[in-house]
Formats: structure tokens, C-alpha cells, sequence
């Protein structure tokens, strides 16, 4: 059949299980935080409500309600919204191979790690599970040439653990009838198509992407009692970029795989921030524990709201920190509601090492409106 002159037709529609059941799940969140915070929009208190969370839940829900494979006479198509796609067309397609994904890899070279110890259920056959689970690669004609677009990308595999065994019986079932393409098993994973083997840039930028991730959690548990507003300088950076590229660099060539440089200095701007953001941190956590320098300047309260103090530094303390004024949150356990505005209060301020000036949790906790003054 000449696909070129033959009307297209749909065959197959639908949301892939797992978006469908992440759409539910943050459906139940929003409900959750609709319901805890029912009391402040009735009373219209909107300051008192925390939108991030929603906001970012929303706007996932608007993207994972949009994902939707299509398929169809002349191609399969998985959607994004209506602003990105992966697509491939019949015309271009020789022969499909479904392969084991990495889980089953990884079960089968580890089998104790993937054991059901409680499970009474029988062990699923390797052969049927794969169909159901694993990977579908597309291996194209030899004279067929694809280039990526800026909204719609070539789909050179696709994962069929994101279908539900029903998604993925009816798929594989209408590729075999209506695109008269058989869909073989192929265990031998090592001959699996491969046009872009050439490109591999290895699993090692990856590994390091995740082993800064797992750095940059450092940073959030690294206890601070007291409240900061260091200005360290940002030049900082440079000595921590330079030495994240020659760690990175040494390490992703050693792989001995494409783009090494490349890879290297991508993840060199991941590193040298996470090293200087947890460099910062702990030179705070350092400078509570040996105060270098204590002084004592007369701050002014100049605006309160539920959740913020704006306080006034002195000209002295702005010179050197280059900031007008710092701002208490409400949550901090330093937080005094009992100040007044317009007054200033004798405050312990804290000079750590780098240009790191700090306040005590307590320093406003013992303020009181006797000793305050108008300045």
C-alpha cells in the first residue's frame, strides 16, 4: 500500500497509564492542600497560604493530562501538550525488536536484589513480561535520514512501561495487523540497533550528575540556628568551576567516550555551583560555632505584615554589607511580633569569616518595647 496517496486514519488513542495515574495522584494533593487551607480562603486570609506547591502541582497536572500516544495509518506519535512530540512514520520503519528494559537486566544479572521475599504470587514468564514492559526499538530504512526539529523529535524507541498490559496488548496487536510489522524478542541486548552509538558520551557525566545531586542535599541539612545575610563574595566560583571541570574531565575521559570536553564542562557548572553553595554553608555553620567578631548597631523596625520585619541597618553596617535593610520571616524562632515599628533596638550583629554577617536566633527574642528608641 502507498502510504503517500492513501488517506491517514487514527487506529489507536489514548493517555499512557502512568501519566493517567500521576494525574490522579496530584488530583489527591491538590485536594489535600484545598482542604487544609479551606479556613483561609473562606476568611480571604490569601497571605497566609503557601502557592508554590499548588502552582507547581498544576502545572504538572496540565502536563500530564496532555500526554497522549497516537497512532495511526502513517505514524505513532507521543504527545506532550500541544508543543513537543516524539514521532515516527510507518514509511520509515524496516523492522521492530522489543528488548528487556533495564530492570529486567538488572534482574537477571542480580536476581537476589529483585526477589519477592513475601509474594505468593507465581514469577510472571521473562518472554510475556517483556512484551508487556520492555523496550520497542524502531531500526529505520539505511536511506533514511532524520533531523530533529525544535517542537517534534525523532522516536527511536519507545518504553512500554508506561503502558498498562492493556495499553500495550493493543498496541503491539495494531502495529503487527494494520502496519504488517512483526514485533520479535530479541534477549541479546548487545545487537540491539544502535544509529547513535557514535554519540554515546558514556554513563559517567551522568553518575556525576546524581553524585551532585546527592552533594547538593548536603546543603539542606546542614543545621543553621541563626539568621544569615552574608554577601561572600561571588568570585568564588571561578576556583570551584575550574576545579569541578579538571575533576570532572579527568573522570569522564578516563570512560573513553565521545565528547569528553563537552561532557565536562557541562557538568563543571553543575559541580562548581553545588561546591560553592555547600562551601557557603558550611563556612556559616562554621562561623556560629567560632564567632569571629561581635558588635552591637541600632537597627530600625521600619515595616511589619503577618510574615515579614523589614529592618533598617546602619550606615556603617551598609557599607560593609552593600544591603539597606534584612527581613525576618515570621517562622524563624528569633521572630518577635511584640517590636514596634518606627523604633530601633540595640541588636548583636556577627561578623563570620568572608564577609558572612549573622544574627542570633535569640538577639530579637530579648528586645522589648522599653528598650526601643526613636532614631
Amino acid at each position: 500500500m502507498n502510504l503517500k496517496s492513501a488517506p491517514e486514519r487514527e487506529i489507536l488513542s489514548f493517555q499512557p497509564h502512568i501519566y493517567k495515574v500521576t494525574s490522579w495522584a496530584i488530583l489527591g494533593m491538590l485536594a489535600v492542600h484545598l482542604f487544609f487551607n479551606t479556613q483561609h480562603y473562606l476568611a480571604n486570609q490569601l497571605e497566609e497560604i503557601e502557592y508554590f506547591e499548588p502552582l507547581f502541582l498544576f502545572y504538572t497536572l496540565l502536563i500530564t493530562l496532555t500526554v497522549r500516544l497516537s497512532l495511526s495509518t502513517h505514524r505513532l506519535t507521543l504527545k506532550f501538550g500541544p508543543f513537543f512530540s516524539y514521532e515516527i512514520q510507518r514509511d520509515q520503519i524496516e523492522k521492530i525488536t522489543i528488548t528487556p528494559n533495564q530492570r529486567h537486566l538488572l534482574k537477571a544479572k542480580h536476581p537476589i536484589l529483585s526477589k519477592k521475599l513475601f509474594s505468593r504470587k507465581p514469577e510472571i514468564d521473562s518472554a510475556l513480561d517483556w512484551k508487556l514492559h520492555g523496550d520497542v526499538h524502531f531500526q529505520l530504512h539505511t536511506q533514511v535520514t532524520i533531523t530533529n526539529q525544535l517542537n517534534k523529535a525523532p522516536m527511536k524507541k519507545l518504553a512500554l512501561q508506561q503502558f498498562s498490559a492493556e495499553q500495550t496488548t493493543d498496541l503491539i496487536k495494531h502495529i503487527n495487523q494494520d502496519w504488517g510489522l512483526e514485533t520479535p524478542l530479541n534477549t541479546n541486548t548487545e545487537e540491539t540497533p544502535n544509529p547513535a552509538i557514535h554519540q554515546d558520551i558514556g554513563q559517567t557525566p551522568l553518575h556525576l550528575v546524581f553524585g551532585t545531586l546527592a552533594l547538593g542535599s548536603v546543603f539542606f541539612f546542614i543545621p543553621l540556628e541563626a539568621i544569615h545575610f552574608g554577601v561572600e563574595s561571588y568570585l568564588g566560583l571561578i576556583p570551584a568551576g575550574l576545579l569541578a571541570f579538571a575533576l570532572s574531565y579527568a573522570v569522564i575521559r578516563a570512560e573513553q567516550k565521545s565528547h569528553p570536553f563537552a561532557s565536562a564542562l557541562v557538568c563543571s557548572f553543575i559541580l562548581g555551583t553545588t561546591l560553592y553553595a555547600v562551601g557557603l554553608q558550611a563556612n556559616r555553620w562554621y562561623s556560629e560555632q567560632n564567632p569571629h567578631h561581635s558588635q552591637i548597631y541600632s537597627l530600625k523596625l521600619t515595616a511589619t505584615d503577618s510574615r515579614y520585619q523589614t529592618w533598617q541597618l546602619t550606615p556603617e553596617l551598609q557599607e560593609k554589607t552593600r544591603l539597606n535593610e534584612i527581613y525576618i520571616h515570621e517562622k524563624w524562632a528569633g521572630f518577635n511580633h511584640s517590636l514596634k515599628i518606627g523604633q530601633s533596638y540595640p541588636i548583636i550583629i556577627n561578623e563570620g569569616y568572608f564577609k558572612d554577617f549573622w544574627i542570633q536566633d535569640d538577639a530579637f527574642k530579648q528586645r522589648t518595647l522599653a528598650q526601643g528608641s526613636q532614631l
